[in-house]
């Protein structure tokens, strides 16, 4: 795959990384193999690794200088502030996400994706099958029976996987992204490119999720500072978007609950009531009063 510095680019590919110097390569590997009829841009952000990632990032930089973009910030911003400052060096047409432990496995992969949205002008947004990467166990992370999802799959179901997803850069309201920020980037994205357009679903398999103790997934769920800062986001959002707003306070609630249920079951009967009080929260009860119904029958049928 040959690029042109001066040619303008269709997709830009965001990746961010830190310490996963038994990834990166992967990730980059998946990206450098696509095969397409259009220029293709990879962003490339390492946030002050203290293992070889750095190294290996430039590596290819120094290979690849017309296709990878290195811009890795001077001081450790976190992964969210990471995520969220890659995305404004992004200058294609569509941004695809692909995190530095995540890799793709099917070189027509964007070319499929970009096909799609170039047909479908109403379409912000499409994403597709991965494998879950596990244990050294490989299951389906998504398996969906629908070509199209709504904005209460995303809400409820977090059925999106970061890595196969490709969206229309001109459909993202970034200023109301930025002004929402929070814990969660891309969760963020994705409900902001559901007010402004359909969102498709591609059943082909082309990408693998991996989820090990290092990664940002697992490390904010068990964090409760992170739980915490999930409600307030989601608080947040439910402010500036009015029409999801009773979807987004189920969520709220339903996250809520859950967390109150982990608290009590370590013991932990301070941070339990602390949630319980975010969920039966006087705004809330008025909002919606049958949300409690639907809350207890998703929590009975586990």
């Amino acid at each position: 795959m040959e690029n042109n510095i001066l040619q303008d680019v269709v997709v830009s590919v965001s990746m961010i990384t830190y310490n996963q110097k038994d990834y990166i390569r992967q990730a980059i590997d998946g990206v450098l193999m696509q095969k397409t009829d259009f220029t293709i841009e990879l962003i490339l952000s390492d946030d002050c690794s203290t293992d070889s990632t750095s190294d290996i990032c430039y590596e290819y930089y120094c290979k690849y200088p017309n296709i990878i973009r290195l811009v890795s910030p001077s001081e450790n911003l976190g992964s969210i502030r990471n995520f969220l400052r890659n995305l404004e060096f992004c200058r294609g047409k569509y941004i695809a996400l692909c995190e530095g432990d995540d890799y793709w496995t099917d070189p027509l992969k964007l070319q499929k994706q970009v096909d799609f949205l170039e047909s479908h002008t109403d379409y912000s947004m499409c994403f597709h099958s991965v494998w879950k990467l596990e244990n050294g166990n490989t299951t389906h992370f998504v398996n969906i029976a629908k070509s199209e999802i709504s904005v209460w799959d995303i809400i409820n179901n977090w059925l999106v996987p970061t890595c196969s997803v490709l969206y229309r850069k001109i459909s993202l309201d970034w200023v109301l992204c930025n002004k929402i920020g929070g814990f969660c980037g891309d969760f963020n994205i994705f409900i902001n490119l559901s007010q402004h357009g359909r969102i498709h679903y591609i059943s082909d398999m082309m990408g693998v999720y991996r989820i090990h103790s290092q990664g940002v997934t697992m490390t904010h769920l068990n964090s409760i500072k992170s739980q915490k800062a999930m409600l307030n986001q989601i608080n947040r959002m439910s402010f500036y978007y009015p029409k999801i707003r009773k979807d987004l306070i189920y969520q709220y609630v339903s996250a809520s609950v859950s967390y109150a249920s982990c608290a009590i079951k370590r013991g932990n009967f301070t941070l339990f009531i602390y949630f319980l009080y975010k969920a039966f929260t006087k705004d809330l009860i008025k909002t919606n009063i049958n949300i409690f119904s639907r809350i207890k029958q998703k929590f009975v049928r586990k």
